[in-house]
């Protein structure tokens, strides 16, 4: 128990320290031509416009500047400078992808929030079963229904993790745990909405039966829901 509140204490502290250094010492500003930015250790970098060729907005909103492969500096997602100073690139022609994916080929994962959480669940529940077996309590009434939720909340993190639709030109592969489907994206007939316990889901059609679904919750949404209006394929309601 004391190593594991020593943990927690540490991972906070870490926390705290980041939000500090984020908060005082991060910045970064637009003079004319000339961008200016400093680290969270406090160094400055001088830029120009002209050094940024690519700019990659991440799946959690930040961005990332890039002059050629080398990646200059990034802004997180709970800082407007990011978004207002991509809008200035981009009315100087510079591209700008979505975490390095474009429109004819992406990879949809679940969001890394969700993730998370779900490795916090499996780690209480399976500590709180190892502090039952460590003290010799597996025969009281609350072991069976702490196991049987370590057990739950580990298949579902193997789930989130293994979740994925990609689509790499015109072909779709949707994969889920072992199973891994594959089709051509001109196979695809229509796509319907549907509204469900965790969420809404949209599910995939060939001949009038369902293929594949994936979570609307999933990132990045927008590149699947632009290539299903490239495509014109057909939405159900």
């Amino acid at each position: 128990l004391d190593w594991f509140v020593g943990i927690l204490g540490g991972a906070y502290m870490l926390l705290s320290l980041y939000a500090v250094l984020g908060t005082h010492v991060w910045k970064i500003w637009v003079k004319g031509e000339k961008i200016i930015y400093r680290s969270y250790t406090g160094i400055k970098h001088y830029y120009t416009f002209a050094d940024i060729t690519r700019v990659s907005e991440r799946l959690d909103g930040g961005y990332e500047f890039y002059s050629g492969k080398k990646k200059l500096f990034r802004i997180d997602n709970n800082l407007s400078d990011g978004s207002k100073l991509a809008i200035k690139l981009q009315v100087k022609q510079v591209p700008c992808d979505k975490a390095g994916m474009t429109v004819d080929k992406f990879t949809l994962k679940t969001k890394g929030v969700y993730k998370a959480v779900s490795a916090m669940s499996v780690g209480f529940f399976c500590w709180m079963v190892w502090v039952m077996i460590e003290q010799n309590e597996t025969n009281i009434i609350f072991f069976r229904p702490m196991l049987a939720l370590a057990v739950i909340s580990l298949i579902i993190f193997i789930d989130l993790i293994t979740d994925r639709f990609s689509v790499n030109g015109t072909r779709v592969t949707r994969r889920r745990g072992l199973i891994v489907k594959k089709f051509d994206i001109s196979e695809i007939e229509s796509t319907r909405l549907k509204k469900g316990l965790f969420g809404e889901k949209i599910e995939f059609y060939v001949k009038g039966k369902c293929i594949a679904k994936v979570s609307t919750n999933n990132q990045p949404y927008d590149l699947l829901d632009k290539r299903i209006r490239k495509e014109h394929i057909l939405r159900k309601r």
